[in-house]
């Protein structure tokens, strides 16, 4: 039985066994899945708020544009201008800093048999340039820097990401409008933004924006990547990793981010 214990341990720990990995994956999909609930709840009863504002009005404020004058009822608070759709809107840049929790799917290729694994679970923050056109397309730049548990086998391990792709906001008329993104590009692990291993990622995002006012949105998901690592060397450990016959690794991510446009 103590055998069986310890081995169950030192699985949770490195977060490679499959029925822990499943059980995370599973808590942080349905937490999630919960926000979104929630989120889509608020983004109803604000759209019919909306849409109870805009009766009150003798001119719709989505017919009169982003600059209609708000409207006074007597000596009473004025009204709220609604925010126009996305298709009446130019083209224009969203600055986004985002935040998020991440944990590795498969780090065999980093985390070898008997060793310490430099790529466990974590936070990260990072900010993205996106242009993003009417139809609701838009091209992004980003970087993002990740903050990784390592078995101490680093002080503190930091996965480095510049990426660039394509992002697509919905257009709805609603407040919320679902996301999908995909980018690619480089990245780089080590020592307290030291470079030890680099490679190439892909990833991919889907979520959900809501407009808070006509220029700030609130945004959150869930995502993948999968990166590629060079062969290189723990210093403290003297242990080789990313060589092999799997050159890559994948893990899962959460993301909430704030946008101004």
């Amino acid at each position: 039985r103590s055998h069986v214990a310890a081995r169950f341990v030192s699985h949770a720990r490195r977060g490679v066994g499959f029925d822990f990995s499943s059980l995370t994956v599973g808590r942080a999909v349905r937490v999630v899945a919960g926000l979104l609930g929630v989120l889509l709840a608020v983004c109803v009863v604000s759209q019919s708020a909306r849409a109870d504002d805009a009766s009150a009005l003798e001119t719709s404020p989505r017919a009169a544009g982003p600059h209609a004058a708000p409207r006074r009822g007597g000596d009473g608070p004025a009204t709220l201008v609604i925010p126009p759709p996305p298709m009446q809107v130019a083209p224009r840049l969203a600055l986004e800093v985002h935040t998020g929790l991440t944990l590795p799917l498969d780090n065999d290729a980093l985390c070898p048999s008997a060793a310490g694994c430099v790529l466990q679970s974590g936070g990260g923050i990072g900010v993205s340039v996106e242009r993003r056109w009417p139809t609701g397309f838009g091209g992004l730049l980003a970087y993002d820097v990740w903050f990784l548990d390592s078995d101490s086998v680093y002080e503190l391990a930091v996965q480095q990401m510049l990426r660039g792709g394509v992002r697509y906001t919905m257009p709805t008329d609603f407040v919320f409008h679902p996301i999908f993104e995909l980018s690619l590009g480089v990245m780089g692990l080590g020592d307290i933004f030291r470079v030890a291993t680099a490679g190439v990622l892909i990833q991919s995002f889907s979520g959900v924006e809501t407009e808070l006012t006509e220029s700030v949105g609130v945004r959150i998901g869930m995502g993948l990547r999968a990166f590629s690592h060079s062969p290189f060397r723990t210093q403290r450990d003297g242990v080789r990793r990313g060589g092999g016959a799997v050159h890559f690794s994948e893990a899962f991510f959460i993301e909430v981010g704030l946008t101004v446009m």
